[in-house]
C-alpha cells in the first residue's frame, strides 16, 4: 500500500488515543481490557444472550476472569442507525470497517469478472455508513481507501482483471509432480520420464529434472509476489486500531504438501498470517476454486491421476494464511460466491465486547497471547490472538527508537526477574519465540556486523603449538523462506593480510546466480567457509543464527521440545528449552541423516533468545564428527531484537580428540554499507 494510502487509512481512526494492536483499559474497581469476539452458530447467525460465565479467557496460558459480556448488533442496509447495544456496554465505534483484498495473480480473466461481480453485490448489502476499502495486489492498480462512497469502490472493482499466468511445461508436469520430483521422489520421476521421454534418449531425464527445478523457482516467485503484496497491505492496517474485517478473495495460493518438496514459501505464508494477528484483523478468505474447470479448458489433457491433489495444493497456502491469522477459509465453487459473501455479512452483523480482568503483571506494555473459548458446543468463536496492554499511566505505546548506525559502548541490560518467578508453559514460550523470530527476519536482514574469528587446530605432540588463523569478515545474515537464514562471510582479511579477488568473488556469487535458489544458498555458504582451518572437516553450520531455524513456526513441528526450568543469563531469568530433531529430511545435511539437538535460553515474556547451543553428531568410529556451537546475544537498542555478539565452537573427531575450535566476536553493527562496487539491493533476491 502506498504511503498516502496508509495516511488515509489512519485518518478514519475512530479511537484516536489507541495504538495499533493496543486494547483499551477501563477502571471499574478492577482493571479490565475490552476484547471483541464473534460467536456464530452453524448457519452463521450470531448467538445472542450469552453471559460472562459462558466464556473462558486465558492470557499467556493463564486464566483471567470475564467480568462483562456486551452484545452489539448492527442494523442492515437502509438508513444508517446506531448499533444496538445491551445495557451497560461501552459505546462502540459507530460503523464497521471492511477491506476487500483481491489477489490478481490467482485469477484467470473470466474468473476475476465473476468474483468482482459478487464483491459488488456484497457492497450493495452494507449499511450506508459502513466504511469499505479495496486493494488489488500485488500491482495495486485498483486501490480505494476506507470510504462511505460505496459507488466509488464498486467502480474500482471493474478495473481488476485476472493476471494468472500458468507456467508452461514441455513435459506436461502437474503441480503434484513438480513437488514430488523436487522432493527426490524417484518413483514419480521415473513415471514422468517413462511418459514423456523417447526410449533411448539419454538427455531427456536430466531435462525433466531441470524443468521441475525451473518451474518450482517460477512458482515460488509468483507466490512471493502475491504474499509480498498481501503482507504490505496487512502491515499498513496495523495503523488502524479499530476492529476491521478483511475479505480476501483469491483463486488459490499454492503451498508445498510434503517435506523437501518445492515450490515452498511456507515460512513467508505463515508470516503473513501472523501479521494479520498483530494487526487485529478479522480475516475471511474466500477461495474461488476453479481448478477443475481450468483443467478441462486449458487445451491440454488434464492429469487425472493428480487432479484432486493439485486442487488441494492450490488451496493449502490460503489455509495456512487463515490458520496462522486466526481466520476462516470458505471454499467457493462456481456460482456460489454470492452466498459466501452473504455469510461474511451475517457473521459480522454482531459481536461481543468482553471485559476481561487483568493483573498488574499483565500491564507491561508488551504483547500477550490471548485465547477465548465458548464453553458450549455447536458454535464457532472468532477472536484476536494477541493483545497489547499499556503500562499503568501510559495512554499509548512507547515509540519505537529511530534506527542508528552506532553501537553503544555499554548496551542497557534488561531487568532482573522477580524472585520466585514461575516457569510459563512450554507452548507459550515456543509461541513467543517464534513470533520474536518472525520480527527478527525483517530486522536482522538489514544489519551487517564485523566478525573477528579466531580458529585453532591442535597439532600432534605436546610441544607442538596449535595452528591458528584469524579471519576478519563482514557477516551478513540473509533471510530465506526455506532455510530461515543464510550466513555469508565476506572475508576481507586473513591473519592481517587483505584477501585478493574479493570483488570478483562477490560478483560471481550475486550477479550470476544459479537458477536453483537452494543451490545458490549452498554456494554462498560454501564460499564463506573456504578459508576455514582443516579443509578435511566440512564446516558450513558455523554461522551464529543457525540454531534459530529450529524455533521458527513452520519448523517447530520437526523437533521434540522439553522445558528444563529457569536459569539466569547475564542477570536475566531465562527458560531453558532443549530440543531434538525428529523428522526427515534433516535441517542439516549429512551422509547418515544425523539429527541435530541443542538448547535455547529464552526470555519467557518476550520470546527473546538470549543464548543457543547446537549439537551435531555424525559418522561412526574413526569418521565420527561431533560439533558444538554456542552463541551469546546482547541488546542493540536500535533494533527490537538482540544480536549475536559471541560464537564458540568445537569439532571433535573419532573418540573425542579436539580437531578445531573457534571463537568469534561481533561488533560494529550497522546498516549494510559494505564498500564494494556492487549495490547490495542488486545482490539479494527479495523473498
Amino acid at each position: 500500500m502506498t504511503s498516502s494510502g496508509l495516511a488515509a487509512l489512519a485518518a478514519v481512526s475512530l479511537l484516536a488515543a489507541a495504538q495499533a494492536g493496543q486494547v483499551p483499559t477501563v477502571k471499574s474497581g478492577v482493571e479490565v481490557i475490552a476484547v471483541d469476539v464473534e460467536v456464530v452458530g452453524r448457519d452463521g447467525e450470531p448467538i445472542a444472550g450469552l453471559r460472562p460465565a459462558d466464556f473462558e479467557v486465558r492470557l499467556d496460558g493463564r486464566p483471567r476472569r470475564v467480568v462483562s459480556a456486551d452484545f452489539i448488533r448492527y442494523g442492515t442496509t437502509g438508513a444508517a442507525a446506531a448499533p444496538v447495544v445491551t445495557p451497560g456496554a461501552t459505546p462502540p465505534a459507530a460503523r464497521r470497517l471492511y477491506l476487500i483484498a483481491v489477489d490478481e495473480h490467482s485469477f484467470r480473466q473470466g474468473s476475476a469478472m465473476a468474483a468482482m461481480k459478487a464483491a459488488s453485490g456484497f457492497i450493495d448489502k452494507l449499511r450506508p455508513d459502513d466504511l469499505v476499502g479495496l486493494h488489488a495486489y500485488p500491482t495495486g492498480t485498483a486501490h480505494v481507501d476506507f470510504t462511505t462512497d460505496h459507488a466509488l469502490v464498486k467502480s474500482a472493482l471493474g478495473k481488476i482483471v485476472g493476471l494468472f499466468d500458468p507456467p508452461r511445461s514441455e513435459f506436461h508436469m502437474s503441480l503434484s509432480e513438480i513437488i514430488d520430483i523436487n522432493a527426490s521422489d524417484g518413483q514419480v520421476f521415473a513415471k514422468v520420464v517413462a511418459r514423456e521421454c523417447p526410449p533411448g534418449d539419454m538427455f531427456c531425464p536430466e531435462e525433466v529434472r531441470s524443468e521441475a527445478l525451473m518451474l518450482a523457482s517460477f512458482l515460488e516467485m509468483q507466490i512471493a509476489q502475491s504474499l509480498g503484496g498481501l503482507r504490505g497491505l496487512i502491515e499498513g492496517l496495523a495503523a488502524v486500531p479499530e476492529r476491521k474485517t478483511v475479505v480476501l478473495v483469491s483463486g488459490g495460493l499454492m503451498a508445498n504438501d510434503r517435506v523437501g518438496g518445492r515450490p515452498d514459501a511456507s515460512g513467508l505464508t505463515m508470516a503473513v498470517g501472523r501479521e494479520a494477528l498483530r494487526a487485529n484483523v478479522n480475516l475471511y478468505v474466500l477461495h474461488m476454486d476453479t481448478s477443475f474447470q481450468d483443467a478441462f479448458s486449458s487445451g491440454q489433457s488434464p492429469r487425472l491421476d493428480t487432479l484432486f491433489r493439485d486442487s488441494s495444493v492450490s488451496a493449502q497456502g490460503l489455509e495456512m494464511v487463515a490458520g496462522a491469522g486466526g481466520g476462516a477459509v470458505m471454499r467457493v465453487q462456481a456460482g456460489t460466491l454470492d452466498s459466501s459473501f452473504a455469510r461474511v455479512l451475517k457473521e459480522t452483523s454482531a459481536h461481543y465486547v468482553l471485559g476481561v480482568a487483568v493483573e498488574e503483571a499483565d500491564r507491561n506494555g508488551k504483547a500477550h497471547g490471548i485465547s477465548v473459548r465458548y464453553k458450549k458446543r455447536g458454535a464457532t468463536l472468532r477472536s484476536r490472538s494477541l493483545v497489547l496492554i499499556p503500562r499503568p499511566g501510559a495512554a499509548v505505546a512507547d515509540p519505537e527508537p529511530e534506527p542508528s548506525d552506532e553501537m553503544p559502548a555499554e548496551p542497557p541490560q534488561p531487568p532482573l526477574a522477580k524472585p520466585g518467578a514461575k516457569t510459563p508453559p512450554l507452548e507459550a514460550i515456543l509461541r513467543s519465540a517464534a513470533m520474536y523470530l518472525d520480527a527478527y527476519e525483517k530486522q536482522a536482514s538489514a544489519i551487517v556486523s564485523e566478525e573477528t574469528y579466531l580458529q585453532q587446530a591442535p597439532q600432534p605432540g605436546p610441544q607442538t603449538p596449535a595452528v591458528s588463523r584469524e579471519l576478519r569478515s563482514d557477516m551478513l545474515i540473509v533471510p530465506e523462506a526455506r532455510v530461515g537464514w543464510i550466513g555469508f562471510r565476506d572475508v576481507f582479511e586473513v591473519d592481517g593480510t587483505p584477501v585478493h579477488n574479493r570483488t570478483e568473488r562477490l560478483t560471481n556469487l550475486f550477479l550470476h546466480p544459479l537458477p536453483d535458489t537452494m543451490a545458490q544458498a549452498r554456494r554462498i555458504v560454501v564460499e564463506g567457509s573456504r578459508l576455514n582451518l582443516r579443509s578435511d572437516i566440512h564446516r558450513t553450520i558455523n554461522t551464529p543464527m543457525m540454531a534459530l531455524r529450529f524455533l521458527r513456526f513452520v519448523d517447530q513441528r520437526r523437533s521434540k521440545f522439553t522445558l528444563d526450568g529457569l536459569q539466569e543469563v547475564d542477570g536475566v531469568s531465562a527458560a531453558v528449552v532443549r530440543f531434538e530433531e525428529k523428522l526427515k529430511p534433516r535441517m542439516i545435511e549429512s551422509d547418515d541423516d544425523a539429527a541435530a539437538k541443542g538448547t535455547f535460553w529464552i526470555e519467557p515474556g518476550t520470546g527473546r533468545v538470549l543464548k543457543t547451543e547446537l549439537l551435531f553428531d555424525t559418522g561412526e568410529k574413526s569418521t565420527r564428527l561431533r560439533v558444538r556451537v554456542r552463541v551469546g546475544y546482547a541488546a542493540y537498542p536500535a533494533l527490537e531484537t538482540w544480536v549475536p555478539v559471541t560464537m564458540d565452537e568445537e569439532y571433535r573427531l573419532g573418540k573425542g580428540a579436539l580437531a578445531v575450535e573457534g571463537h568469534a566476536t561481533y561488533a560494529n553493527f550497522r546498516k549494510f554499507r559494505v564498500e564494494t562496487n556492487i549495490n547490495i539491493k542488486d545482490r539479494i533476491p527479495v523473498p
